[in-house]
């Protein structure tokens, strides 16, 4: 038998709707997002008390794939509530949790990775993001020249 303790999605600050520089339809979808984090993590808790232990291995089981998605909710439900923490505010250098991890990786590059300089797009933030947390993004093999979108 299953015993996990079921999570609901945490609200959403109002103020995050009215917000210049991203529209509600975008914070929108990616609450919708969260939610469905959220609910498949609660799911995939509740597969994971019924599997058959016996069956595991490490190439296929049930209790493999149910643990491989349950990363994946759980990375999603982290970034969203790391995401929508830091919208808002007036504008300077950051602070709170994003500048501690701004001080843990100094060599994070934030620049134009899409090729639209006209302005930090959500490719490049995600790029940025991902420096932050520690996921390799390998600039050997980045060509500033070529239109990569």
């Amino acid at each position: 038998m299953s015993s996990y303790e079921e999570i609901r999605p945490r609200e959403l600050k109002p103020a995050v709707l009215e917000l210049d520089g991203i529209s509600r339809a975008s914070v929108e979808a990616h609450y919708k997002l969260y939610q469905g984090y959220v609910n498949k993590r609660n799911e995939i808790l509740g597969k994971l008390g019924a599997a058959d232990l016996g069956n595991a291995n490490q190439i296929y089981s049930d209790i493999r794939a149910l643990k491989v998605e349950l990363s994946f909710a759980v990375g999603g439900i982290k970034n969203h509530e790391v995401y929508f923490e830091h919208l808002g505010g007036g504008g300077g250098d950051p602070k709170g949790a994003i500048a501690d991890l701004i001080k843990r990786y100094p060599k994070a590059q934030v620049r134009d990775f899409d090729g639209n300089p006209d302005r930090i797009t959500e490719a490049d933030a995600l790029i940025a993001y991902l420096q932050h947390l520690g996921t390799l993004v390998d600039f050997k093999l980045f060509n500033d020249k070529a239109n990569i979108r």
